[in-house]
């Protein structure tokens, strides 16, 4: 005979391999941006310039964005009780009457292993959405797939989570559905507000955003690896005629693409200031697209430079 189902029944997701693989990840991102800042403050000019830019440009967001997958699987815990079900995960909380949950239904039990679409998750931490015909609007809080999830069906949307033990959970949830609730509880479901989130979820202002960043992080790569080849002196400007009439170190070629860069920045926080008001995002849009475009004639400028030596 099984014993009484308590009235509070904590349970938490298997963590070790994504805390393993989340740990190691941010420990290679720490160590690429402080090795990039470490030669970037060298002060040497060689090939490999924008590739220690790069490492500190987009490392940085990528380290954040590590960090807080680890800080939920910290926190990442299931509550079954008499009167619902509730989730925490990071910032995002979850409160379901046991009523709502029409069933549970065992990973192993579809045809298809369900995880997300391509995101930012790894094996032992596998958070995201995906739209599923059967289900509706799926949300993932789980730390495995296939035979190691549980899917809850609720009115429109479905929760998909991983407690350690399937088996012990869903006969539990069946026993607390025998018993009954004791009263009702409100549906409560919490996400964190984050604006980027928001903004990367905007196709056309991350088209934008990364357009104007890759075009001038390419142009730092390219004159990189171009500058040590080059005579002492190259053309800076060009007169009337058309024939250069300003030379300077070819070092000084990288105030180019640092200009860009910092016009790209500006661009960047006025865009982001106009886009959270929604009669300004096409203003927004434009703003963005003036960075990206800068890139382009930066481009073209770098080319036609290099072209009269």
């Amino acid at each position: 005979m099984r014993p009484p189902i308590p009235d509070l029944m904590t349970i938490k997701p298997p963590k070790l391999q994504g805390f393993i693989i989340g740990g190691l990840l941010f420990i290679l991102l720490s160590g690429g941006i402080i090795f990039g800042i470490l030669q970037l403050a060298s002060g040497e000019l060689t090939q490999l310039l924008g590739v220690w830019v790069s490492l500190v440009v987009i490392g940085s967001p990528l380290l954040l964005m590590v960090g807080y997958r680890l800080y939920g699987l910290i926190t990442a815990r299931y509550i079954l009780e008499r009167d619902g079900f509730f989730l925490q995960w990071g910032f995002s909380f979850e409160q379901i009457p046991i009523s709502s949950i029409e069933n549970l239904i065992k990973g192993e039990e579809l045809q298809i292993r369900l995880r997300p679409p391509f995101g930012f998750y790894w094996p032992g931490c596998v958070i995201g959405k995906k739209k599923v015909e059967k289900f509706g609007l799926v949300e993932f809080f789980a730390t495995k797939v296939g035979r190691g999830q549980v899917i809850l069906p609720l009115k429109g949307r479905s929760l998909v989570i991983s407690p350690p033990d399937v088996e012990t959970f869903h006969q539990s949830f069946l026993d607390i559905v025998r018993l009954g609730a004791l009263e009702e509880i409100p549906v409560k479901s919490i996400r964190p507000d984050f604006f980027s989130a928001r903004l990367w979820a905007d196709r056309l202002a991350r088209f934008l955003i990364l357009s104007g960043l890759v075009l001038i992080l390419c142009l730092l790569g390219y004159l990189a690896f171009r500058t040590p080849g080059l005579p002492g002196s190259v053309p800076f400007g060009f007169g009337i005629t058309g024939l250069p009439d300003t030379f300077v170190p070819p070092s000084r070629l990288l105030l180019l693409p640092l200009v860009g860069g910092f016009y790209w920045l500006v661009d960047l926080v006025i865009g982001v200031w106009l886009y959270r008001l929604k009669e300004d995002r096409r203003i927004a849009y434009v703003v963005w697209f003036t960075g990206a475009f800068l890139g382009v004639l930066l481009w073209g400028a770098i080319l036609h430079l290099l072209r009269a030596i």
